[in-house]
């Protein structure tokens, strides 16, 4: 379990959810100002608050699946520099020569 926590913290999915949790924050505050003002109904600041919180599991799905898919760009990044780098040492001639 440590691991996971541990994976978690690299990926830094702890800084995704404290960020969701303070913009979701000042989000519902604006709602319930809001709402009032603009005489929405009263179902509103719910929905907006169930809303958010079905949210907070996705956006953390989407920010484990953003942060291995930049794992996996940067060795990609890595094995195609590698290619590069014994092409440059190894070099082959780019051209044909005509024969009359």
């Amino acid at each position: 379990m440590s691991n996971f926590f541990a994976e978690l913290k690299r990926r830094n999915i702890f800084r995704v959810a404290g960020v969701y949790a303070v913009v979701g924050w000042i989000l519902m505050q604006v709602v319930s100002v809001m709402t009032p003002a603009l005489k929405l109904p009263d179902w509103v600041d719910s929905f907006f608050a169930v809303t958010l919180i079905i949210g907070f599991p996705v956006a953390m799905l989407l920010a484990w699946a953003f942060e291995k898919r930049v794992a996996r760009m940067a060795q990609n990044a890595a094995k195609h520099r590698a290619e590069i780098e014994a092409q440059l040492a190894n070099p082959k001639p780019n051209w044909v020569k005509i024969v009359p």
